[in-house]
């Protein structure tokens, strides 16, 4: 459990932003803030967690995830706000107390993974994610793919949402810090390795 708490930590490395300043960067996005995707957040926040109490309107969680996400959308003029930080926001409150740390965090998860290559304004590198989730099921589970082609179903229809959120949106808390722990020590060569 320690090993795999300083895995997590480890991502604070990859941040753009020098660690003595987190709090004060923080609070400067947060309360500057344009808030130009403030209405695009607003309706992701509610879908996010629907089922978690504190994550209710009103609740802390769900304060504390729109403060983050319109913190670092204005921090980060790369990416703005996309669809799927919700998940990542979300998911990195369970794990850190303080919310400098949740936007340290995003901060350096997005840089770990190039996330801007998948969902940023300046390129798009999702294509060649999904081609590559796709291959490891058809090379792994040949009857799920059968059954979707057959159905005229594209395996891009789920597993989208899982490469914009890591993973994030559709699995338990305990599983996804597992799969995280992987792909913090390997990236993106933990789906690459069937080459």
């Amino acid at each position: 459990n320690d090993f795999r708490k300083k895995i997590i930590k480890s991502v604070f490395n990859y941040m753009t932003i020098p660690k003595k300043k987190l709090r004060e960067m923080y609070t400067d996005n947060l309360y500057n803030s344009s808030h130009k995707y403030q209405e695009q957040i607003e309706k992701d926040i509610t879908r996010t967690f629907p089922m978690d109490d504190t994550f209710k309107k009103g609740q802390s969680n769900l304060l504390k995830l729109s403060q983050i996400l319109t913190a670092y959308s204005n921090y980060n003029a790369n990416i703005g706000y996309a669809q799927g930080l919700n998940f990542l926001v979300g998911n990195s409150i369970f794990l850190f107390q303080k919310d400098e740390d949740v936007f340290g965090f995003i901060d350096g998860m997005i840089n770990r993974f190039e996330l801007v290559k998948l969902y940023g304004i300046t390129s798009n590198d999702l294509n060649y994610r999904l081609n590559k989730i796709s291959k490891l099921i058809q090379s792994y589970c040949p009857d799920i793919y059968t059954f979707l082609s057959d159905n005229y179903l594209n395996p891009e229809f789920f597993t989208a949402n899982w490469t914009l959120t890591l993973f994030s949106c559709h699995m338990n808390k305990e599983h996804l810090f597992i799969i995280w722990n992987f792909m913090i020590v390997f990236g993106w060569k933990f789906f690459d390795w069937f080459r």
